[in-house]
């Protein structure tokens, strides 16, 4: 028996609709990755450097040195402890490769801006951990044959520290737990 085409794609696209969302690999120990913060970094606004604010282009002079630094770069900001002044995302585009792209994460709510870590690839903002104020960031970034990598970041001792690291393989349907760390 041979059945209509067009009911079967409306089935199709109905599964599809209502699948879930999460185009990831479920991991083996079924850790539940955080929800989305419902604060999002701003898309990257490029800036020139002397509309930068004073500590965060100091920061970059100095990381470029013996170099000047580029005439523009790169940014995202998101306020990540809420303390009302928005932590700096900035794309350093010479220390990314196929992976993806390097941000740099500055905390500029003291005297100078400092780095509080770096990340690869693509990333959104989670819900910080239980008992904890600053976000947490989920990255994911390509490695290459069918491998991508997921990772969390979260703030600890005064950085952002991966907490949680998988290697997805697509070509053979596996996901493989490179690091657990508990804060």
């Amino acid at each position: 028996m041979r059945l209509p085409l067009l009911p079967v794609l409306l089935v199709t696209c109905l599964v599809s609709a209502f699948a879930e969302d999460d185009p990831w690999m479920k991991p083996p120990d079924g850790f539940a990755w955080p929800d989305d913060a419902a604060t999002q970094p701003e898309k990257d606004t490029e800036m020139p450097l002397s509309e930068v604010p004073a500590l965060v282009r100091a920061y970059l002079v100095d990381q470029y040195l013996p170099q000047k630094p580029p005439a523009t770069v790169y940014v995202r900001r998101a306020d990540l402890n809420g303390d009302r002044v928005p932590e700096w995302f900035v794309d350093r585009p010479e220390l990314g490769g196929t992976g993806g792209g390097v941000y740099d994460i500055l905390d500029g709510s003291g005297k100078t801006a400092k780095s509080i870590g770096s990340l690869l690839g693509g990333f959104h903002l989670c819900v910080a951990a239980p008992k904890e104020q600053w976000l947490r960031i989920e990255c994911s970034s390509r490695a290459g044959g069918g491998h991508f990598t997921r990772y969390l970041l979260q703030y600890i001792g005064g950085e952002f520290r991966t907490v949680r690291n998988e290697d997805h393989d697509t070509i053979h349907h596996k996901v493989v737990i490179r690091k657990i760390e508990k804060p």
